[in-house]
């Protein structure tokens, strides 16, 4: 899974994709 906070960068290990929130 995902770690992210608010308004951050979350690199996902699985996915090997970046996913802006």
């Amino acid at each position: 899974m995902c770690a992210c906070v608010f308004i951050c960068v979350c690199v996902c290990a699985r996915m090997g994709m970046r996913m802006f929130v």
